[in-house]
């Protein structure tokens, strides 16, 4: 289509994560140079944005995570936009809450509803999305 946006992120992050006796608590705290070109109007312009990431991950068998048993995941991610094209300050919540797998030779499986809250221009037009999220992560 003639009406696309093509972004380009850079982003810098610190990830903190602690056992407890329920499961692991982790902060993700994000910081993103945003590069956008809109085609239509042509448009290009350059943005920053602050994400907070409070997440826990549950093990559903004994007190850690281990291979071949399943686990509750959730979420709950803020988006701060620090400079650039903006609606409002604080324009974006995720909230999620998942099921997952923890497999020993393909990584990790997980489904869940993911609820986005998205402040689209700066009259506060605010809408809600009501998605399936699924996701598989692995590492090398």
């Amino acid at each position: 289509f003639d009406n696309f946006v093509n972004e380009n992120r850079l982003f810098q992050q610190v990830v903190y994560s602690k056992n407890t006796n329920w499961g692991l608590l982790t902060h993700r705290l994000r910081f993103e140079e945003r590069f956008i070109h809109d085609v239509a109007p042509e448009q290009k312009f350059f943005g920053t944005r602050l994400r907070y990431q409070l997440g826990f991950l549950i093990p559903l068998q004994g007190k850690e995570l281990d291979n071949g048993e399943f686990y509750a995941n959730i979420f709950n991610e803020s988006y701060f936009t620090l400079s650039g094209v903006r609606a409002t300050t604080y324009n974006e919540n995720w909230s999620y809450a998942g099921i997952g797998y923890q497999s020993k030779k393909y990584g990790r499986f997980e489904i869940g509803p993911l609820l986005q809250r998205v402040v689209v221009e700066k009259h506060h037009d605010v809408r809600h999305f009501n998605l399936l999220q699924f996701s598989w992560s692995y590492n090398f």
